[in-house]
């Protein structure tokens, strides 16, 4: 049984019993809400120390990665007093490159976060301290999984076509039901449901009675952001021709060429950020969505473009889901991704996008995020 299998709660549940079992004084406090939002997994009190755990399960090294720099950017910004942070990861990925390189940079500047590796075998996991070890505790110990928790799921990505339209549909509307969902996106329930549980998981939604309730928006959209690159769905950039002088005029003859050549189309990142909210100022590219990129190389679209760099130029990208066309939204006879799409492209574009998406998505949420 590999650690992808077991579930975060029952992970959780076997590093609380086994410190349980070796300190019987222990004050162990699971599922605690910080002032910030974050919910650490465990928060023990050991010998008058505030020891912050957190267990990751991960599938790739992608995943342990991220987890690292969310706890690390979480220290510096909280106002929670931790005597010491311990981080416990697979142990699978102590040997993967990008992996390792984090860690012996925690091991040089870090000395207050600790990390430990987890390893599974039937029904036993076994935990061993690597660095910046807890006297207290053994440098290794092990526990038994209970029964309900050792349960071999299938893996759901969330960068379908199918999972992205049920994730845009609970970042417009985190308040709702798996019915609502399935029935909203026309996605079978089963698949909602995977979705669903997947957001549980990853405490980043939870039932409050009968509705599902999405408790940090943020978080989900860094998890989209990580498997879903705006870098890898670009295809092409060109320098726009010295004949124009600026963006717009550029953009109403393109579009006009789409038009007429029946074309769809949809302006995306900052091309469609900055006809959101008027705080939003880039007036050097246009950045749009394409369903036939044959187009960008006839006569009628190379008109537009020259080979020696310029001052403006244009960012072509293809499209991951039809969806991203049909829920487009005309401005100023222009299709514009919808809002909550263009939010998930900036975030995905990276960190210069991020301002923009905070900007947009918290006017969506009425700065209740």
């Amino acid at each position: 049984m590999d650690s992808q299998n077991v579930s975060h709660q029952g992970l959780v549940k076997a590093f609380k019993n086994s410190i349980e079992d070796m300190l019987t004084s222990v004050d162990i406090k699971t599922e605690v809400e910080t002032y910030e939002g974050f919910r650490p997994d465990i928060i023990l009190n050991l010998n008058g120390e505030k020891v912050l755990v957190e267990l990751k399960k991960a599938s790739h090294s992608a995943s342990v990665i991220r987890s690292i720099y969310q706890i690390l950017g979480y220290l510096n910004l909280t106002s929670e007093k931790y005597d010491f942070i311990l981080i416990v990861i697979p142990m699978d990925f102590f040997h993967v490159k990008q992996v390792e390189n984090i860690l012996l940079k925690i091991n040089e500047k870090y000395e207050k976060i600790g990390i430990m590796g987890y390893s599974i075998s039937d029904n036993n996991v076994s935990f061993e301290q690597i660095i910046n070890k807890i006297s207290i505790l053994p440098s290794i110990f092990y526990s038994k999984l209970d029964e309900p928790y050792y349960q071999k799921r299938k893996s759901v990505s969330i960068v379908t076509p199918k999972s992205l339209q049920i994730l845009k549909f609970i970042l417009e509307n985190n308040k709702t039901t798996q019915l609502e969902i399935s029935s909203q996106t026309n996605v079978s329930l089963g698949q909602v449901n995977k979705v669903v549980s997947y957001l549980r998981e990853r405490n980043i939604a939870e039932y409050k009675g009968k509705y599902l309730t999405l408790i940090d928006s943020w978080k989900l959209l860094n998890d989209i952001s990580w498997h879903r690159r705006m870098d890898e769905l670009k295809v092409t950039e060109f320098y726009i021709s010295k004949n124009y002088d600026n963006i717009e005029e550029v953009e109403n003859k393109i579009t006009s060429l789409f038009k007429n050549k029946g074309i769809k189309y949809a302006f995306t990142l900052f091309s469609a950020a900055k006809k959101y909210s008027p705080y939003i100022k880039k007036y050097d590219v246009m950045q749009i969505y394409l369903d036939d990129l044959k187009i960008i190389n006839q006569n009628d679209f190379q008109q537009f473009i020259q080979k020696n760099k310029g001052a403006l130029y244009i960012e072509i990208y293809q499209a991951d889901s039809k969806e991203l066309f049909t829920e487009s939204i005309k401005i100023n006879g222009r299709n514009v991704c919808s809002k909550i799409q263009t939010v998930i492209d900036l975030v995905c574009y990276g960190p210069s996008g991020k301002e923009a998406a905070i900007d947009i998505y918290s006017k969506m949420r009425g700065n209740q995020i």
